[in-house]
């Protein structure tokens, strides 16, 4: 199972709804006829959606002699490192021949399961992915009263740090699955551990005991 998908299993089980619906963005920004180099409205439609989640916008306008000065958006939230930075353009190629199109190319059309339009491989449709994934964290912050990411430490450190939060039970929801993290319960790190997504006898024991009290 890839890690996407045991996301939105986590997602699924916790209730969770993205703030921002990726589908929805995408097709408002494949709406914005935004042939370089014209921006067609694509810039205020980001800018909006990046508002709403608490980002300071900035437009930041270059041009060069001989051509038309394009409109840059720079939106940043929070002043602290680390930084993680998603960088991408709303400007899309000419249409070419329209009847080669099977629907139009500005109208964002949803058929038999796919999106429609141009600039969806490159890459409106990644800018709201992007911007999704933000309001995504914004909502499993919304039901913890603390929250960490613990996707860059080791597990030694994750444990320590469970410790330091004296952590009674932990639950993995992630289980018998791809870059699951059933090392962590080895360490011991709370007082019962639980796994979600997994199947006895097969998640590991310690000294001749599993390592997780539940399933």
């Amino acid at each position: 199972m890839s890690a996407l998908a045991q996301k939105l299993l986590l997602m699924i089980y916790l209730g969770i709804k993205m703030s921002i619906d990726p589908i929805t963005l995408s097709q408002e920004l494949i709406r914005c006829p935004s042939i370089t180099p014209d921006d067609a409205g694509a810039l205020n439609v980001l800018e909006n959606a990046l508002t709403g989640l608490g980002f300071t916008c900035t437009r930041l306008p270059f041009s060069e002699i001989g051509t038309p000065t394009i409109d840059n958006l720079y939106a940043r939230r929070g002043t602290s490192a680390p930084h993680l930075c998603y960088a991408g353009h709303t400007d899309v190629v000419p249409i070419g021949d329209i009847n080669d199109w099977t629907h139009p190319p500005f109208d964002g059309v949803i058929d038999n399961g796919l999106l429609y339009g141009r600039g969806t491989s490159d890459m409106k449709c990644g800018i709201a992915s992007f911007i999704a994934a933000v309001s995504e964290l914004d909502e499993f912050k919304g039901i913890c009263d603390a929250y960490f990411n613990i996707t860059e430490m080791n597990d030694e450190k994750v444990s320590g740090l469970m410790i330091e939060e004296n952590i009674d039970i932990m639950v993995d929801l992630t289980g018998f699955t791809q870059n699951s993290r059933s090392l962590i319960a080895a360490l011991r790190p709370a007082k019962l551990h639980i796994n979600w997504l997994g199947y006895p006898g097969t998640m590991g024991s310690l000294d001749k005991k599993p390592l997780y009290d539940f399933m």
